[in-house]
């Protein structure tokens, strides 16, 4: 069976359905499923009247409260840092993939699907903010501000505006998911999390270390490209990245030197090889991991 590291890498979201039927990735999907009702947003800000996917705001406030204990779960105990909200939202997208791989060809629960959908944007929000300022990984994450300047950060930003479409989710919810984040909760954090961020910073190393050689790197390629992860798009609009930053992304106090050492040899790689670089190293990756308690 292969590892949750290896399944990271081969990102099958946009290939899976919930449990409703609708497509896990939405507008990145790449299967049919239960069909979209898409609508001009009505909030009162920059979205207003481009479009906006409303089955999906459904199903999300129909799980509403169980996302909200899902991110704060993987948050971990206050204070929380803007680095372990980074790490709430990946562990949040790799949900589905844990769940894929322990119940192969299964629906996703709609809580997982809904958790997925409310990741994606964070993922990349808080990656964009680690990397634009190492240093901003470490504030807590209460420092920018309360619900409503939080809201007022995405909303001035930009970042509640997709290519597509828009964010679906109201203010009262973004703020309710901005508030469980800066709570956190001291509940056990699921097992593997530790493996999903390690698993997703050697990705981003290997997409930052080789991107000369997508072409030779079917895999990352398709990481790369407009249906890969949100956190992948923070990389690549980061006008600095190197491996150093990205060490960023790893659970605080883990040693960072592997990022290096992986770019490294990354680095080295002949064309065609990276792929089967990065595999040996996420196959070493489960029994390396310090698991929590």
């Amino acid at each position: 069976m292969p590892s949750l590291s290896l399944s990271i890498l081969d990102h099958p979201a946009p290939r899976l359905l919930d449990e409703d039927g609708r497509p896990v990735a939405e507008v990145g999907s790449e299967v049919e499923g239960a069909p979209t009702e898409r609508v001009p947003c009505p909030y009162a800000d920059r979205r207003r009247g481009l479009p906006m996917n409303q089955s999906a705001l459904r199903q999300v406030g129909r799980v509403l409260p169980s996302v909200l204990d899902l991110l704060a779960s993987g948050a971990g105990p206050a204070p929380v840092t803007v680095r372990s909200a980074l790490h709430a939202s990946i562990v949040g997208t790799s949900a589905v993939v844990h769940h894929q791989l322990a119940h192969p060809g299964a629906p996703v629960p709609r809580e997982l699907a809904a958790l997925y959908k409310a990741s994606l944007g964070l993922s990349q929000l808080f990656g964009a903010m680690c990397l634009a300022d190492p240093e901003l990984g470490d504030a807590e994450l209460s420092a920018l501000g309360d619900a409503d300047g939080f809201f007022a950060l995405l909303d001035e930003g930009g970042w509640l505006v997709g290519q597509v479409e828009v964010c679906a989710g109201s203010r009262p919810m973004i703020g309710q998911v901005f508030e469980a984040l800066c709570a956190g909760t001291p509940a056990r954090a699921p097992s593997w999390g530790p493996e999903a961020l390690w698993a997703t910073t050697s990705i981003a190393v290997a997409l930052v270390a080789a991107p000369t050689l997508h072409r030779d790197a079917p895999r990352l390629a398709r990481l790369h490209g407009p249906k890969g992860p949100s956190w992948a798009r923070a990389l690549f609009g980061s006008p600095t990245r190197i491996p150093r930053d990205l060490g960023g992304w790893l659970v605080p106090g883990e040693p960072r030197d592997s990022v290096e050492a992986l770019a490294d040899r990354l680095h080295g790689c002949a064309p065609g090889a990276v792929e089967a670089e990065l595999e040996r190293h996420l196959e070493n990756l489960g029994p390396e991991v310090a698991r929590p308690n």
